[in-house]
């Protein structure tokens, strides 16, 4: 399965904000009290003095820049063997089912979700958009986990059929 994510510029723009890490993500649909582990991936980022995309250079085989367009395989670099060190890996807390990532800078993000019984597709997301001047700016965006497979296990403990 082929994923893309397009980030276009407008070709009329010459100024770009200053790209900051206030950018968030907040990864919803998580399930609870799982285990689970986000790895944050930073797969593209913004060269403001040239205003365009860079393609982080483990990434290169899997994605294109092509017109200040840039178009990812997500399910392809998920496999990329090594990944790099991720810029932020996290324990979400037991009863969440949502996390926020903070302290992201501009640019676009492999997220790869796993848990002790669920098994997640790869997401990516983009944290940014555009001020009132067109500027690009850092953005708080919002994903939804899907799952892949649930594993549930269950032990019969009695003789009531009582499972646990």
């Amino acid at each position: 399965m082929l994923l893309t994510l397009a980030m276009v510029f407008g070709m009329s723009m010459t100024s770009f904000a200053a790209p900051a890490a206030t950018a968030k993500i907040t990864v919803k649909n998580l399930t609870a009290n799982d285990n689970t582990t986000l790895k944050v991936y930073k797969v593209v980022g913004f060269d403001e003095e040239n205003s365009d995309w860079t393609i982080e250079s483990w990434a290169q085989n899997h994605a294109t820049n092509t017109n200040h367009v840039v178009n990812i395989d997500w399910e392809a670099l998920k496999s990329v063997n090594p990944l790099p060190t991720p810029v932020q890996e996290i324990s979400v807390p037991a009863n969440s089912t949502t996390y926020t990532i903070d302290g992201l800078e501009i640019g676009a993000y492999m997220i790869i979700a796993t848990g002790d019984h669920t098994t997640y597709n790869v997401m990516g997301e983009a944290p940014y958009g555009y001020d009132a001047n067109n500027l690009i700016v850092p953005a708080a965006k919002t994903i939804n986990a899907k799952s892949s497979a649930y594993q549930l296990t269950k032990t019969l403990v009695n003789g009531d059929q009582i499972f646990v």
